[in-house]
């Protein structure tokens, strides 16, 4: 199962959710980068030059998932360019598209985590190697007080509302 690194309450009952998705597995080089990246990011990160309560995960090494918010008045438009900025830099330097929304991650009969392009996750489902009760990354979540439907099976995801 996947886990989350910190203790839920850290985070204000405005923290918000965003995910970026990582379209191959990351070498050692690129984690130790990530790795440093994310604690200079982190450290600078604020809202009006206010700290957010912020973290950021890397969910099986191929989905990256910030949670930010603050007590004071929720992230700002300006918080949130320097994130995606933040996301853009690190797709330069890895030279892949962390922007593409197309993907899906679901896990396999054979418990790993693996990710598909939405249309190849289709065909999966066509042929039931997808089924409702394999689970998946609910990556439409954007706020954190939702955190624990994280993973949830494909019937109870939005992807079943669009196989009917």
């Amino acid at each position: 199962m996947i886990k989350i690194q910190k203790e839920t309450e850290q985070f204000p009952s405005n923290a918000k959710l965003w995910f970026y998705w990582v379209p191959r597995p990351l070498v050692e080089d690129e984690l130790t980068y990530f790795q440093q990246s994310m604690k200079d990011f982190l450290s600078q990160w604020n809202t009006h030059g206010k700290a957010n309560s912020a973290d950021v995960w890397l969910i099986e090494g191929r989905c990256i998932l910030i949670v930010a918010g603050n007590d004071y008045e929720g992230v700002s438009g300006c918080s949130i360019d320097k994130s995606v900025a933040w996301i853009k830099g690190l797709a330069i330097h890895w030279n892949m598209d962390l922007l593409d929304r197309s993907w899906v991650m679901y896990q396999a009969e054979n418990q790993e985590w693996v990710m598909s392009k939405l249309s190849q996750f289709w065909a999966l489902r066509k042929a039931n190697v997808v089924h409702d009760q394999t689970l998946i990354v609910d990556s439409t979540l954007t706020h954190f007080h939702h955190v624990e439907n994280l993973i949830k099976p494909f019937a109870q995801s939005w992807h079943a509302q669009m196989w009917l």
